[in-house]
């Protein structure tokens, strides 16, 4: 999240929804303030706000007014950006993950305990749930939406490309610590056991009840 005072909005960062890249252009942003935010970057708006006072001894009423905005994605193609991203970076944080897409749609519609403990998984509407009206990209159109936000708050910004996964594809360096480069190595291991799979048309439709308010309040279409 990225709270600016000069420019008067707040970033919402919702997760696997181009959120690196967008965080680094803000970012660069005169007026940018960690007052009130949080360690993790994927604070909804509502833990946000509700925490505000306990982390600045200030009410919110201020940084309410700021035009809260955020980037969304496809909810399905979210959510197989999500499952590579766990399989190949972080299956030794969440070894549960199955490596089928198909069976982790299936487990996440069924709302199996530990599935829920993946903030990442969350529909995406929390994200700004009780903002009256949020800013809203897409990230189908990322290029396009940036540039209505740089017109929209006059700034002028580029756009780039970054996140975790391409960051790895260099390969180690030689300035890696053992314990740095021993984890690279296993996350290659990991990588290359990886094998994209498509998602069944069953568990589409599992995905699409799952998120059924993100489709409705993004204007993504389904596929019945």
């Amino acid at each position: 999240m990225i709270v600016n005072d000069r420019y008067r909005f707040v970033f919402v960062h919702i997760p696997k929804a181009a959120g690196t890249s967008l965080r680094t252009a803000l970012g660069a942003l005169d007026g940018n303030s960690t007052k009130g935010v949080a360690e993790t970057k994927h604070e909804t708006s509502t833990e946000f706000l509700d925490s505000y006072t306990a982390r600045t001894g200030e009410a919110p009423d201020q940084v309410k007014a700021y035009q809260f905005l955020c980037f969304t994605r496809h909810p399905v193609e979210r959510f197989a950006s999500l499952h590579r991203y766990l399989i190949k970076t972080h299956r030794h944080v969440y070894p549960q993950v199955p490596m089928s897409l198909n069976h982790f749609a299936e487990l996440v519609s069924e709302g199996v305990e530990w599935t829920q403990h993946i903030r990442s998984i969350r529909p995406q509407h929390l994200y700004v749930e009780g903002i009256a009206s949020p800013w809203i990209g897409h990230v189908e159109t990322l290029e396009a939406d940036f540039a209505r936000l740089c017109t929209d708050l006059g700034v002028s910004l580029s756009l780039g490309h970054r996140n975790a996964t391409t960051k790895e594809a260099s390969g180690p360096t030689f300035t890696m610590s053992p314990r740095k480069l021993l984890g690279h190595l296993k996350r290659a291991r990991r990588k290359a056991k990886y094998v994209a799979e498509d998602l069944s048309p069953e568990s589409r439709r599992l995905l699409e009840t799952y998120y059924a308010k993100d489709f409705d309040k993004f204007d993504y279409q389904t596929s019945s």
